[in-house]
């Protein structure tokens, strides 16, 4: 795999690259994969799947109630009324 380090890279982030190709040189990209590696384990492990948080209200809620919620990605979801 290969891939460019975009232009607006930092100076600082590029002197450690240098620098880190400098002390493990033929080694260099065994160093960089397992760092991306562990950086992907690490994000993928920390990541949540999906926040969710239950909470009741009322079953009432008028036309503009629900598109307010709507609009902070709040899915509504009515509970089934048996009589």
């Amino acid at each position: 795999m290969s891939f460019r380090l975009p232009h607006e890279t930092p100076l600082a982030v590029l002197d450690f690259l240098t620098d880190l190709k400098e002390e493990h040189q033929r080694k260099f990209s065994s160093e960089i994969a397992d760092r991306f590696i562990a950086t992907m384990q690490e994000e993928i492990a920390g990541k949540p799947k999906k926040s969710l948080i239950k909470a009741s209200i009322s079953q009432y809620l008028k036309t503009s109630q629900l598109k307010k919620l709507n609009i902070y990605k709040i899915t509504v979801q009515r509970p089934l009324l048996v009589n």
